[in-house]
């Protein structure tokens, strides 16, 4: 059933992703998922697979346990409530909440200003968006499962693609082949990280460069590691990765809602 009242800002504290596991089929992994979770930024879940140790932004990882058995059951529940792209245009938001899933005890006022801002703007596009753009969201596994599957059971989301951890590549790129020929509006973060990665995806797989759009209020920048592009306000190029894109590739928010 969908709830459209359920908002990202509640949604995403602490003791709701722990809520959210607990009540849903991603409980046996309920530790893991967590664990994975609070330490995301130092990508340290290390896992020996054959003679070598590989991360979460290798592909093995995922072949191996837990995350194969969790990727397999977040795909069986993507499956269930994921719709058609009835439309011809579509919201892609990739790690739209990465921030704002971890503890935040760490962060200044300035930055939770910043990152609470930022969410808010995205709810309200969601809330808002025309009737003739469909919403997809590109997340992580460990993401998905701890919060966001909720916001697809909600309908806030017509689809989502697994990516890896502290990229946008995906896991499975065929996912792809159902945005062929549609207008994509690309929002989330981080610019010049995982944003990139997704786009730039795209452009390998010879999407259009005219079919690509950037929603710049909705893209949100590191000012720990992107002190130059908060400063510009730019948006990193996937065409060309030495500039930032032309204005012609950018639009705000308010052109996609109602």
């Amino acid at each position: 059933m969908e709830n459209k009242e359920l908002t990202f800002k509640n949604l995403v504290t602490e003791n709701q992703i722990k809520s959210n596991i607990e009540n849903s089929i991603f409980s046996p992994w309920k530790n893991y998922i967590l664990d994975t979770l609070k330490n995301s930024d130092t990508n340290n879940q290390i896992t020996k697979h054959g003679n070598k140790y590989t991360t979460l932004d290798d592909i093995r990882y995922y072949r191996i346990n837990p995350a194969s058995k969790l990727l397999k059951k977040a795909n069986q529940h993507k499956k269930k409530y994921s719709k058609s792209l009835e439309n011809n245009e579509i919201l892609a938001l990739i790690h739209p909440f990465f921030r704002n899933l971890y503890d935040k005890s760490e962060y200044k006022n300035k930055k939770l200003k910043k990152i609470n801002n930022y969410i808010n703007q995205i709810d309200f596009v969601c809330k808002n968006i025309d009737s003739n753009i469909d919403i997809i969201l590109v997340d992580t596994l460990h993401s998905y499962t701890g919060c966001t599957h909720k916001l697809l059971e909600s309908g806030h989301f017509k689809d989502v693609f697994f990516s890896f951890h502290n990229q946008g590549y995906l896991i499975d790129e065929s996912n792809l082949n159902i945005l062929k020929n549609k207008d994509i509006y690309l929002a989330g973060g981080y610019n010049g990280y995982c944003l990139f990665n997704f786009s730039y995806e795209l452009v390998t797989q010879n999407f259009k460069k005219n079919k690509l759009k950037f929603v710049n209020n909705l893209i949100y920048s590191d000012s720990d590691n992107m002190n130059e592009m908060n400063k510009t306000k730019k948006i990193k190029n996937p065409f060309d990765s030495t500039k930032f894109m032309p204005k012609k590739y950018l639009i705000n928010s308010r052109l996609l809602c109602n």
